[in-house]
């Protein structure tokens, strides 16, 4: 039986009177992801192993204890996987919203509501949170990132990237996405990719200079240029085959 048929079987087993389940076309995901309506309520549905899901659920209920707009997550055991459940969040990424021309004082006000909540996840206490293995190359790239500035570790969303990120209609953050990613790391590692980030869309950083000369990270630009360097040498040094199969690489 191939895998997906597998998910349909599992996920009518969660929702019995579920009336459509569809798999989006999204890019990148290390899981299958589906979307389900039943009863007039949507829900995802995410595929993973034990140590992901049960990962995910210890932060989804700190970071819903503190506050922190997150998807509020239950796992379930589907015998050789776990699913990830949580109700649907209405909205737009950050990164569909740039699209449609989100910017100015706008794209400024939802930046900074990022460095705000990132400031209040680093102040949760992480001591019962254990990290989960992560690829080879991640890690290797972000123990590089961390050597920029030797902060403190904290709590913190080591991919905030603006498809992580979800806005109401008036665009306020209203929740952040991809729970896999927090781990307790320094918190220039979690500003850098949303800076590096902000940078694809043509985001002027210099419009947060006052916030970036308070956290002591300087000369991000120049690090910004370095990284973009050293990802396009490693993309023309290993051909894609081997590349995907390096990214599969998981160490403790």
């Amino acid at each position: 039986m191939k895998k997906q048929d597998k998910h349909f079987i599992y996920i009518k087993q969660l929702y019995p009177l579920a009336t459509s389940v569809v798999k989006p076309i999204t890019v990148g995901l290390m899981h299958d992801i589906y979307i389900t309506e039943s009863q007039n309520q949507k829900f995802v549905c995410r595929f993973s192993d034990k140590i992901v899901a049960q990962h995910n659920l210890e932060i989804s209920k700190l970071l819903n204890q503190y506050g922190i707009p997150a998807p509020k997550v239950s796992i379930h055991n589907c015998g050789d996987c776990w699913c990830e459940t949580y109700p649907f969040i209405p909205g737009k990424t950050l990164h569909e919203r740039i699209l449609e021309g989100l910017s100015g004082e706008k794209l400024d006000a939802v930046y900074h509501q990022m460095f705000d909540i990132s400031y209040k996840i680093s102040e949760i206490p992480y001591e019962n949170i254990k990290p989960i293995p992560m690829p080879f190359v991640s890690k290797i790239l972000r123990k590089s990132i961390s050597c920029l500035n030797l902060s403190q570790k904290k709590l913190c969303h080591t991919d905030l990237h603006a498809k992580n990120i979800i806005l109401d209609e008036q665009d306020n953050v209203r929740a952040i996405l991809d729970l896999d990613a927090f781990y307790t790391e320094s918190m220039t590692v979690a500003y850098f990719v949303m800076l590096k980030d902000s940078q694809t869309y043509g985001y002027d950083l210099n419009r947060l200079n006052e916030i970036l000369n308070k956290l002591n990270i300087r000369n991000i630009g120049t690090h910004i240029n370095i990284i973009n360097t050293a990802t396009k040498m490693y993309h023309f040094v290993f051909p894609e085959c081997l590349r995907k199969q390096l990214l599969k690489i998981r160490v403790k």
